[in-house]
């Protein structure tokens, strides 16, 4: 792979980012009307990215990944809003180089839990970064959905690893 940047994302890229989410979140097969009203939480906007600290796996100058966090939560406690690589690089190291910034800014942040309402078919992949499934979480795009409620517990020795330790 060529050279992995993982920087702060730029309002300007928050169209770029849409689509990314958007293909993301389209690669698990999911129906056209799905995606469609799926389509307002997954827009990435401005006011979403002052709200939250967003960061891009930058690769030779294009974004093939983000991670954004909003650490506006209750002391000790932040959410995993988004968190998508394109699928032509899953599972080349994207998320990991992303969830690793994660974790150290959990850190920094003194962030005890670091929660998310994850895509069921993602579920597994939390799992590899040490996130426990709490419970269930309803779904703010589709109706009657519910959601794997997650959380991880943030160790000093927390850390992600390509191969599922932290």
């Amino acid at each position: 792979m060529k050279k992995l940047v993982v920087r702060l994302a730029e309002p300007s890229e928050a169209e770029v980012l849409t689509r990314l989410a958007m293909t993301a979140k389209a690669s698990w097969g999911y129906s056209d009307a799905f995606m469609e009203a799926c389509r307002a939480e997954l827009t990435m906007t401005p006011t979403k990215m002052s709200a939250w600290t967003v960061w891009v796996a930058d690769i030779d100058g294009t974004i093939y990944g983000m991670i954004a966090v909003n650490f506006g939560r209750a002391s000790g406690n932040a959410e995993l809003e988004d968190f998508f690589v394109d699928p032509v690089y899953q599972g080349r190291g994207v998320g990991w180089a992303l969830m690793s910034v994660v974790f150290q800014t959990c850190r920094s942040r003194s962030v005890r839990v670091l929660g998310v309402d994850a895509d069921p078919n993602s579920e597994k992949i939390y799992w590899r970064f040490g996130f426990a499934t709490v419970g269930r979480a309803r779904s703010r795009s589709i109706l009657g959905r519910t959601l794997p409620r997650m959380e991880l517990r943030i160790t000093e020795g927390c850390v992600a690893h390509s191969d599922g330790q932290r």
